[in-house]
């Protein structure tokens, strides 16, 4: 299967009718079918059979009415008889729900909306569940199914790969796909119809409500203190990202569509709601409906690229739309109330979006959001617009509808994040480097200090989490540098061992717990003095000879570093890693199917087919990994840089009595100190008092 970087109904649906197509063509040609081996010449019963031109390995299109006969002559096969895999009757009950579930989201649009009719569309669906219920009914299999099948399948990849007839028959289901297969082995798809692109764009919308209802629990959360704003702001980062491939593909699968009004002009044509030749201007519809279809934010960013001047940017005094109710819900605020708090909360926001684009700043942390706006503010025209960036809008909108006046809250945490990496955060934090530039320079109407990312809180966390993400690596790279973790781990552990000393050293636990002992070790935990020194040494990465008594100052025992370097920390925080290319290399995320598989395994559960599966698993993936990626590595590297000086400078006449004024040539070289103890220990009786010498 092709890796793709997005996870959505209508592709997953897919998928797994391609799935389906596929088994019951190959199974039928095994029964002796006519049809089924007609396909592959291009012709199929009463109508012909479209091959894909683009394919790589022959495509062909088989129409749902094909379905019955292809599983009836399966069926009808007793010698041999055809074993059914159960993986194929699991792919055929996610299918049917997945279309039940957009199925419904259509007949409550068509019921709700006065001037909707109803259309072919919604007997195509129930034709569609029939038919593939029938086909489930046939290809039940006698045995019981395991109970873990469906689960299984649901998890979007593997599983529905499409497999020769042969494969699978008793195949672990998450081991589908994983043979390669021929190029010339042909597969089918459910055949494209008017019917299906309806489906298609129901399906979309349907994520949509999915992904928006999500996110509003994802900030909730975080105004109630359960979750933390690094992992608020890369979940909604991410269902932007699926956003944006999700738009992408509708594009690509419905023809004619190219942005947001040729979408909703498409779905109210289905509908039969128009009322007038401008179509979208001129439908009344329900509240219910354009908030579905993104309509309040979609008219607000319209009315916004009208002002928009390449020789001025538009200005807002203070109070000039209004004042937002802030004490109320906004679900408590009536239509119009709601409308003005959205004008008030994007309009004063836009005109930061509008200066970033004039000023051409791009920030390292930047989202979809940002990257749509600054094409519109770029092309003064909402023609400019990507479709994405309507659909992101409204899930900013959605996050000021939850949060209300704690829309600051991330700047908050911003400010604290500060106090850790100052140099690197006061740009942003203490100078206002966005705010800073003048919007106007015909204006006298001033800034407000830090707007942007006061009122953005999705930009203000992605900034906690760059921020962070910098001070970890710079962690990291520190305390590899010196072996400022990993040496005196070894140390603690001898003391422990050796000297029976039971006193905890909590940022050497945590080092320990964190990074697996077998790697700082580089195997179990040594208990014997002659170990401690060669799993050191392993460790530093050189020959247990460099510590010789007779070490000479320009010798060869001088020790001398090892090809591969010494054993170092590694990151322990794979979400975080996904998203680094991102976030400080400026490159994109790579949400490929093993990385989602990557972040799947950090969930605590198994979520339902669709896009919050991906957005769980960042969520949880992100929560399992805020102490780890929050971990000061920079502190721990100065308290133990101070720890070693302390024992070099006790242990100074001691250690040069034995190993010469050279035994250390610069501070570099300070955690040598502990493989000299351990040379000294290894040839000693007295182990305990040794080691007690060396605690200092």
């Amino acid at each position: 299967m092709a890796a793709r970087s997005s996870i959505d109904t209508y592709q997953t649906y897919k998928l797994g009718t391609s799935r389906i197509a596929t088994w019951l063509v190959q199974a039928a040609k095994r029964a002796g079918h006519d049809a089924a081996k007609r396909i592959d010449a291009g012709r199929a019963p009463g109508e012909s059979s479209k091959k894909s031109k683009a394919a790589t390995s022959p495509k062909y299109e088989v129409p749902l009415a094909h379905f019955t006969p292809l599983v009836q002559a399966i069926a009808a096969l007793h010698s041999p008889k055809i074993r059914i895999p159960r993986s194929i009757v699991a792919v055929i009950k996610s299918v049917i729900e997945l279309r039940k579930a957009t199925s419904a989201l259509y007949s409550k649009i068509t019921q709700q909306e006065p001037s909707a009719r109803r259309t072919t569309a919604d007997g195509g669906h129930r034709h569609f569940i029939t038919i593939l219920e029938n086909v489930r009914s046939i290809l039940q299999p006698t045995k019981p199914e395991h109970h873990a099948d469906h689960a299984t399948v649901t998890n979007l990849f593997e599983a529905l790969a499409v497999q020769d007839v042969e494969d699978g028959d008793d195949m672990p289901v998450e081991q589908m796909g994983m043979r390669p297969k021929q190029a010339s082995a042909p597969t089918y798809e459910l055949e494209m119809d008017g019917e299906k692109q309806v489906f298609a764009i129901m399906a979309f919308f349907k994520d949509f409500a999915d992904v928006r209802r999500y996110i509003m629990e994802v900030w909730t959360a975080y105004c109630h203190g359960t979750e933390d704003v690094m992992s608020a702001a890369v979940t909604t980062k991410t269902a932007f990202t699926l956003l944006r491939h999700s738009s992408d593909e509708l594009c690509d699968t419905v023809p004619g569509i190219t942005g947001h009004a040729s979408l909703i002009a498409r779905l109210f044509e289905q509908l039969g709601i128009f009322n007038g030749s401008n179509g979208v201007q001129e439908v009344e519809m329900s509240e219910d409906l354009g908030d579905l279809i993104c309509m309040p934010p979609f008219s607000l960013l319209d009315d916004y690229s009208d002002i928009l001047d390449k020789s001025r940017l538009p200005v807002l005094k203070p109070g000039q739309l209004g004042s937002r109710i802030s004490n109320v819900s906004y679900w408590d605020l009536s239509l119009p109330e709601k409308r003005r708090d959205d004008k008030i909360v994007l309009w004063e926001l836009l005109p930061e979006f509008t200066k970033l684009a004039r000023i051409n700043m791009h920030l390292p942390f930047e989202d979809e959001l940002m990257a749509g706006l600054r094409k519109m503010m770029n092309a003064n025209s909402i023609d400019g617009l990507p479709m994405y960036t309507v659909f992101a809008t409204q899930v900013l909108l959605d996050i000021h509808h939850v949060m209300r006046i704690s829309a600051f809250m991330p700047w908050v945490d911003l400010q604290a994040t500060d106090t850790k990496l100052r140099d690197l955060a006061q740009e942003w934090t203490q100078e206002d480097k966005i705010g800073k530039h003048p919007i106007s320079r015909t204006t006298h109407v001033q800034p407000k200090p830090f707007h942007l990312l006061k009122n953005q809180p999705v930009l203000a966390g992605l900034l906690v989490f760059y921020l962070n993400m910098q001070l970890n690596d710079g962690g990291l790279q520190l305390c590899n540098g010196w072996g400022t973790a990993v040496y005196p781990a070894h140390l603690y552990n001898a003391i422990h061992h050796g000297a029976g000393f039971k006193q905890e050293w909590d940022d050497i636990d945590y080092v320990l717990d964190t990074h697996s002992a077998s790697r700082i070790f580089v195997g179990a935990p040594p208990t014997e003095p002659q170990d401690f020194l060669k799993r050191f040494t392993l460790a530093l990465g050189v020959s247990a000879s460099n510590l010789a008594r007779n070490r000479r100052p320009g010798g060869t025992a001088l020790i001398t570093a090892a090809k591969k370097g010494p054993r170092g920390l590694k990151t322990t925080s794979p979400v975080k890693d996904i998203f680094h290319e991102k976030f400080i290399a400026g490159g994109p995320i790579n949400l490929s199917p093993a990385n989602i598989v990557v972040m799947l395994a950090v969930a605590t559960k198994t979520p339902p087919i669709g896009p919050t599966s991906l957005l769980t698993a960042v969520r949880e993936g992100m929560a399992s990994e805020e102490l780890h990626l929050k971990f000061d590595y920079i502190s721990l590297h100065l308290r133990n840089s101070r720890l070693l000086r302390k024992l070099q400078t006790h242990l100074h006449a001691d250690l040069v009595r034995c190993f010469t004024e050279e035994y250390i040539e610069d501070e570099s070289q300070l955690p040598f100190v502990i493989g000299y103890v351990f040379k000294v220990v290894a040839g000693s009786n007295r182990v305990s008092e040794d080691l007690r010498l060396a605690n200092g």
